[in-house]
């Protein structure tokens, strides 16, 4: 089977929908088909065509950016041109072209992976952006022929609530990982073998409510003063970062309540630091507070190495918890309930491990790749 990804940004880009998309595509190339990824130019340095690990991928250079969106004149003349090759055009959106690219396709065999809302929350330009954007997934919606989703309890509180009949759950690829010896981890990080580590990992914008893991600090540490925290990701380096500076205000905010000290931003953490990682944190914490936040495969992949999870009650958000019962759901924005949930979770971890073993079973990369190939 050919089949055409479109999606805004492809690795060596890193975000979820970035990481979801790779593992799909390298996955169904894994299984002899060929997979073509169009996505967008959005660093001038990389190659508009270059095969990473059997997917060949296809990048169109970027006329302007605002916010998150990439504005890509090539998109349209080039679907048009080749969607006529392949068996299937697979959109992953949000995609501000949606609309006209369920229009110029070649190829009507379309289906939709929607991975969240678009909610934008700066300039009256992006609120613009926002409007026009759903107008233009109004036009895809009824030319798909399939929405795939994250997360059923997710979708039916978007904006496909009303798509529900062509709607289709299938839990995002998750790789398989497991416990590692933290200690080198730890070495190189300065975190001391007696001090216990709360984590987070993933883009540091607005919609992870990091703010608010912030505040719950001092609260923490009345209880545990023994307690490192550890805020890995990119900030200024993804899409909309730069301008709103999010990590620079979590620090001014950490300085100001005075436990700046206490917690270490170590960026970026690569692949094949990933379960060490993981296995250094007492507890990994997701404290999402925006429709842009659909599910969370982070907290999978600390879960299957033995780390529970705090996360907000959110659609999407709380599954994996509720699937695994590896944590705790807390409300939305709520410093000291987050706060609360982290002693009480690093005080009794092990009450929360008993499931770890059947996590692998709940989240299989290769069973998701296999259910997504089935519905293609």
């Amino acid at each position: 089977m050919k089949i055409l990804f479109l999606v805004s940004y492809y690795t060596p880009y890193h975000s979820g929908v970035t990481e979801y998309v790779r593992r799909i595509a390298e996955g169904l190339a894994e299984r002899k088909h060929e997979v073509t990824v169009l996505t967008s130019q959005h660093d001038k340095s990389l190659p508009q065509e270059e095969k990473i690990n059997n997917v060949n991928v296809k990048r169109l250079p970027v006329l302007f950016k605002v916010s998150k969106g990439v504005f890509k004149p090539m998109l349209l003349p080039t679907l048009w041109k080749i969607s006529k090759n392949y068996d299937v055009i697979n959109i992953h959106v949000p995609l501000p072209e949606v609309g006209l690219c369920t229009l110029l396709s070649r190829n009507k065999n379309i289906i939709l992976t929607y991975h969240c809302d678009l909610e934008l929350r700066h300039s009256l330009l992006e609120k613009l952006i926002e409007k026009i954007y759903y107008l233009s997934l109004k036009l895809a919606i009824p030319r798909a022929k399939k929405i795939i989703v994250n997360d059923m309890d997710y979708a039916l509180n978007s904006k496909i609530k009303k798509a529900k009949e062509k709607t289709i759950e299938i839990t995002p690829p998750i790789p398989n990982y497991s416990r590692k010896d933290p200690t080198q981890f730890k070495q190189k990080y300065g975190i001391k073998p007696d001090e216990k580590v709360v984590g987070f990992l993933g883009r540091l914008v607005y919609e992870k409510g990091l703010e608010y893991l912030i505040k719950a600090i001092p609260h923490v540490l009345e209880k545990n003063p023994n307690t490192r925290f550890i805020i890995a990701g990119e900030g200024e380096e993804i899409a909309g970062g730069k301008k709103h500076s999010v990590k620079e205000n979590l620090i001014k905010l950490a300085t100001k309540l005075k436990v700046r000290e206490r917690i270490l931003f170590p960026g970026f953490i690569p692949e094949k630091e990933k379960e060490e990682y993981y296995s250094t944190c007492d507890v990994f914490v997701l404290p999402s507070i925006a429709a842009l936040e659909s599910y969370g495969m982070v907290q999978a992949e600390a879960m299957q190495c033995g780390t529970p999870v705090i996360a907000t009650n959110r659609p999407g958000v709380k599954t994996p918890i509720q699937k695994t019962k590896m944590g705790t759901i807390i409300p939305p924005k709520d410093e000291k309930k987050l706060a609360e949930a982290i002693v009480e979770i690093v005080k009794n971890k092990s009450q929360y491990q008993k499931l770890e073993k059947k996590v692998g079973e709940i989240f299989s990369g290769e069973k998701t790749v296999e259910l997504y190939e089935k519905e293609l």
